[in-house]
């Protein structure tokens, strides 16, 4: 009861998915959860009809939405079919701009700071079917390069996925999902990341440390689902398809720092992102300052 009290007394709610259930007399800012690939919302072709229905009417509330770059509001208002997107950079990232020894704290927090560099895998969940990216002659010629440098691959599983088993023998490999409940850390902490389809490809790309898409089941994946983008046209790379390779280019990153890879690099960069100075959270601040002045449009 407390819960709803205080909801039907707030003036603003912010959220960062979809609550359809909300009622109350009170302004939505809507910051969504990820600056990514996959459509969302109303163009989200998995969604059933009836809950389009339910959505539509959820997203009227939205008095703003926020959005991370030109291309990210183009498609914040057709996925919700919402003009109230103001671009203000994503408040989530502002803690890649903290300083340095937080993120230290954040290594001995997780028992990681005895390795000298951190790798962590971020895959998406999966609908349906088995996931299973690595087999087991892999982990092991991972594990055994690992120790070699010293370095810890640290998983850390889409809290929707069921199927991904990471094994538990190995020393190097360590699979966190249980214990980092906010992959910002995880990421403020990393010296690479190897992801898929996930939107947190984009926020890590503001730390200009490498990125790695594993693809390897790129041709089913696609199928079951819908996106905004052509990946292989909007992403810089590198695209990967099974084990071999990805330690290949684990070994050596010198693919990274070619001036080739790099202005693509950076043209993805900029195209999710207008701003990279940690003042997301000011900005919608403001957003909000607007609303409760009355000097930006209620309604959509």
């Amino acid at each position: 009861m407390l819960v709803h009290y205080k909801l039907f007394r707030a003036e603003h709610i912010i959220q960062d998915s979809t609550y359809t259930w909300l009622i109350g007399n009170f302004s939505i800012l809507q910051l969504w959860h990820g600056n990514g690939f996959k459509n969302s919302a109303l163009l989200d072709t998995t969604n059933a009809p009836k809950k389009l229905v339910l959505l539509r009417k959820a997203y009227k509330q939205y008095r703003m939405i926020s959005a991370a770059s030109d291309a990210h509001q183009e498609l914040m208002i057709r996925s919700f079919e919402n003009e109230n997107v103001a671009i203000t950079g994503s408040p989530k990232n502002d803690v890649f701009f903290d300083d340095a020894a937080v993120f230290q704290e954040i290594k001995v927090r997780y028992g990681l700071d005895k390795f000298d560099k951190i790798y962590a895998y971020t895959p998406t969940f999966r609908d349906k079917g088995a996931f299973e990216p690595f087999n087991v002659q892999f982990w092991g010629l991972l594990n055994d390069w690992l120790e070699g440098n010293n370095i810890a691959f640290v998983v850390k599983k889409h809290p929707w996925d069921k199927t991904l088993k990471v094994p538990d023998q190995y020393k190097n490999i360590l699979d966190l999902s249980d214990r980092i409940d906010d992959s910002q850390e995880l990421m403020l902490i990393s010296d690479l990341l190897i992801s898929d389809y996930s939107a947190i490809v984009t926020d890590f790309a503001i730390t200009g440390k490498p990125i790695i898409y594993y693809f390897h089941d790129y041709d089913n994946y696609t199928k079951m689902r819908s996106f905004y983008y052509d990946l292989k046209t909007v992403l810089p790379g590198p695209f990967i398809y099974d084990g071999e390779t990805l330690l290949t280019y684990l070994k050596d990153l010198s693919w990274f720092t070619t001036p080739a890879y790099q202005l693509e690099f950076q043209k993805f960069l900029k195209t999710f992102h207008t701003y990279m100075d940690g003042d997301s959270s000011k900005r919608v601040l403001e957003e909000m300052k607007k609303l409760s002045s009355g000097t930006k449009k209620q309604f959509s």
